[in-house]
């Protein structure tokens, strides 16, 4: 049995999803004995991003106090921040974008480190360039949910959680 935590983060909205997978086919991406035990968005409300950022921190570590158990191996995927385009250099983001986007995507590692493996992984790598209609689809699909009612953030991490779930 493996646990598999996976973040999409942002400073204003920053999800998650922990799943159980007791086995993993690499080249079919199908799960066996896949279990969802949380998922969500942490929506912090504070002004400065100072803030925000520490109201996040605390809620990953609530999420760690609950349900990280040492016994069972755990992979954490969080999904970095893509600033550069290969064909326009940096992309139009602003200096201050930047700063709160390699905070909020650092906010676990802290975090995590010592219980778990860590990865970053790009949009690309773990979504590819589907569209997202047929990117919703396949995750419902996978977990057999529905997903009205879930915003991005969430869906994401339940998505990245899959394609983490496939690379073990």
């Amino acid at each position: 049995m493996y646990k598999h935590i996976a973040f999409d983060p942002s400073e204003k909205n920053f999800g998650y999803a922990v799943i159980l997978c007791e086995s993993c086919n690499k080249d079919a991406e199908t799960m066996f004995n896949r279990t969802i035990v949380t998922y969500g968005t942490i929506k912090p409300v504070e002004k400065t991003l100072i803030s925000r950022l520490s109201h996040i921190s605390i809620e990953l570590k609530e999420l760690r106090n609950r349900y990280i158990d040492f016994k069972t191996p755990t992979f954490v995927w969080i999904e970095e921040q893509a600033f550069w385009d290969s064909k326009k250099g940096f992309n139009a983001a602003a200096k201050q974008d930047i700063i709160k986007s390699a905070a909020s995507s650092g906010l676990p590692i802290p975090i995590f480190m010592d219980v778990a493996k860590i990865t970053l992984v790009s949009p690309i790598k773990w979504r590819g360039q589907v569209p997202e209609k047929t990117l919703k689809n396949r995750i419902a699909n996978k977990y057999a949910i529905s997903l009205k009612g879930l915003d991005s953030h969430s869906i994401d991490a339940l998505g990245l959680a899959l394609y983490g779930a496939s690379q073990v």
